[in-house]
């Protein structure tokens, strides 16, 4: 899937994918199911490559600022049992190279036990708009009948 991924958008959008899901795991820290994830292992080489040897240094630290942050913001909020980050500035190649590899356990109760936290949570919410909306209509439906009411005694 990941090579599927990477042919398709290529190296920069890797990298954007990588600080994407830091992003999402940052929005859904306190999620039920976000603390029981336990990454086993996690495997990503970037070799960084440019026209010269100055603008793959410059890449080189692009890069390098998005991607360690993230993943430390990552490892610091899941539970990373083993991993192995390199970013590689590469001055003889023209083409940049992505690899990325990671395991990841979960146990199904947990993943049910949010699922159903989430549904209810959702039917709440969906109950609430429907009495709300129930409401707003009632309301409506009562003035409609005091005005049909005063228009039918003008006459």
């Amino acid at each position: 899937m990941f090579v599927s991924f990477y042919n398709n958008s290529g190296f920069h959008e890797t990298v954007r994918l990588i600080a994407d899901v830091a992003k999402v795991v940052k929005e859904y820290m306190n999620s039920l199911l976000i603390k029981h994830i336990v990454v086993k292992e996690m495997k990503l080489n970037l070799t960084v490559c440019g026209d010269d040897s100055a603008d793959t240094a410059i890449k080189s630290g692009k890069i390098s600022s998005a991607v360690y942050p993230s993943l430390g913001f990552l490892m610091s909020h899941l539970k990373v049992k083993k991993h192995d980050i390199k970013i590689i500035p590469d001055f003889i190649n023209d083409e940049s190279k992505a690899s990325f590899y990671v395991c990841i356990n979960i146990k199904p109760f947990w993943v049910i036990n949010s699922s159903l936290y989430f549904a209810l949570r959702m039917l709440k919410r969906l109950f609430k708009m429907i009495r709300v909306n129930s409401n707003a209509s009632n309301i409506k439906n009562k003035y409609v009948k005091k005005s049909m009411k005063i228009k039918g005694e003008a006459k």
